[in-house]
């Protein structure tokens, strides 16, 4: 995708199809679905089809059980975990609005309708290293970035993804039980017109041009087999396909299995889950179990490993057990002491400070500061209050005796100055009531955590307002509100001045 970007290739929206997809579906009424979204919501960036499954399903993959909430109307996916754990899952407050669907059985089909922003997207930020990531990274950074993901699901035709060994088998089953019409082995499919056709016959069985099949053979449902294949006395097949010349002695079985052209097997031979490639010639009667035979060498066919694609589950909200009580401690998210939040603002806090030294752009920094919150995973409020806090510590930074080196006015034209300077950034992350509220609970616990800060907090209020990234309602707002810190009234009492001067109407004409 970053290739694409970099060569300037695409030019319109376009389908994006993973490798392994397999389907009948049309293309442009997809497109056109996208494009419908499209003029209800500007920053749609993608649209994904995905398709309803039963967890026991053939062509499910095993270790694939993707939960996804989404409006009600219109299919906006608000939350989206690729590996959940037991029963719970991340859901944004701000997604908390209106009815919502929560899907436990939807399975991604590998195709996508992009808009073409998605590849800037993923040359902008490296650390989207497969789908996942992408579809989390633009979910969680909603706010900032503007855009969106929405989900189709998939009402009929046929779209799955070979991704091992069981979907695969799973989707040789569907094609040969005609799940996949026309895309099936009696019809024509392909660019070479001399392609030898299939004849079907009882229980979906499919064969070729001169294939032999001796009397006392067993040959079973969902079974194909290829042009001059013989088939000996004894031989038992089942849901397994089996290419041309090939030759089977008596007494062999072949469960679920997929024989590769020109393959001899030997007498009482027993294949389950098994591949044999091209030219295979094997006579071992032990059982094979879950091998791929090649060239000789017998090599076990991997499973797939559990939690591979997606290593960052997180606990969340309990769909049985919600506590009524949760939102008594939503402001207790300032106080974060967990390793991945120090980390973070860590981080954050040397890209700040290297910013205002060396003038960094802003859009750089705001790449450095998103790298940072999609590595550590870290909610868009997380965010506000590690830039809030950070803002707040350079000075002390740049020079480590800020309170005794410099007298009260001093300290605050120098924190004023930090302010200033990344205020085009702050208007950035500050850009709703939610995170405006954040910010404010972020400077009460600082002010609350450093007894010099208290008297600049007021001023600090103030140069935030005028620049526009405060508004007097948020300021009122946290005002009224219970305070959480022990400082708190004091702090309230300290701003006052600020409060009654906001109340006052008319107060910017009289400033």
């Amino acid at each position: 995708m970053r290739d694409l970007d970099g060569k300037g290739l695409i030019k319109n929206d376009f389908i994006l199809l993973s490798a392994g997809v397999v389907t009948n579906m049309a293309m442009k009424p997809l497109l056109n679905i996208h494009r419908e979204i499209m003029k209800a919501d500007k920053g749609v960036v993608m649209t994904l089809l995905h398709r309803k499954m039963k967890s026991t399903h053939r062509s499910k993959p095993k270790n694939q059980s993707t939960a996804i909430v989404v409006n009600s109307n219109t299919h906006k996916i608000i939350a989206f975990d690729a590996k959940p754990t037991g029963k719970k899952l991340n859901i944004p407050l701000d997604g908390l609005q209106g009815e919502m669907d929560i899907y436990m059985d939807s399975v991604d089909t590998g195709i996508a309708v992009c808009s073409t922003s998605v590849p800037p997207l993923f040359s902008d930020n490296f650390d989207f290293t497969c789908m996942n990531d992408f579809i989390r990274g633009i979910i969680i950074n909603e706010e900032i970035l503007g855009n969106s993901i929405y989900l189709h699901r998939l009402v009929s035709g046929y779209a799955c993804r070979v991704v091992d060994f069981d979907t695969f088998q799973g989707v040789c089953c569907d094609i040969l039980q005609r799940w996949t019409y026309p895309v099936a082995p009696d019809m024509p499919f392909g660019s070479n017109p001399n392609e030898n056709l299939y004849n079907m016959h009882k229980n979906f069985v499919y064969k070729a041009a001169n294939v032999k099949t001796a009397a006392g053979s067993e040959i079973g449902k969902s079974v194909m087999i290829g042009t001059n294949t013989a088939i000996s006395k004894g031989v038992k097949i089942n849901a397994s396909v089996l290419g041309n010349n090939c030759k089977i002695s008596p007494d062999v079985t072949i469960t679920e299995s997929h024989i590769g052209n020109n393959v001899t097997i030997g007498m009482g031979c027993s294949f389950s889950r098994c591949i044999l490639t091209d030219g295979t010639i094997w006579d071992d009667s032990a059982p094979q179990i879950g091998k791929l035979i090649m060239n000789g060498e017998v090599h076990p066919i991997q499973p797939p490993i559990e939690g591979a694609e997606d290593t960052d589950s997180e606990q969340g909200t309990d769909f049985d057990e919600i506590d009524d009580d949760a939102s008594d401690e939503e402001p207790g998210v300032c106080g974060l002491q967990d390793v991945d939040f120090n980390t973070f603002s860590s981080e954050v806090m040397e890209s700040l400070s290297r910013g205002f030294r060396q003038n960094v752009a802003t859009e750089n920094l705001v790449l450095e500061i998103n790298s940072s919150k999609f590595a550590y995973n870290m909610t868009f409020k997380e965010v506000t209050i590690g830039i809030s806090k950070a803002v707040l510590n350079i000075p002390l930074k740049i020079h480590p005796e800020f309170y005794e080196e410099f007298t009260p006015r001093i300290q605050w034209e120098k924190m004023k100055e930090v302010i200033i300077k990344l205020k085009t950034l702050l208007a950035h992350y500050i850009t709703t009531s939610e995170s405006q509220m954040d910010m404010i609970q972020a400077l009460e616990e600082y002010a609350n955590d450093n007894i010099h800060f208290r008297p600049m907090l007021m001023k600090a209020l103030h140069l935030l307002y005028d620049e526009d990234i405060l508004p007097e309602e948020a300021i009122l707002r946290w005002h009224m509100s219970p305070s959480l810190y022990e400082a708190g009234g004091e702090l309230r009492v300290m701003v006052k001045q600020l409060i009654d001067w906001l109340e006052t109407p008319d107060s910017d004409s009289d400033e």
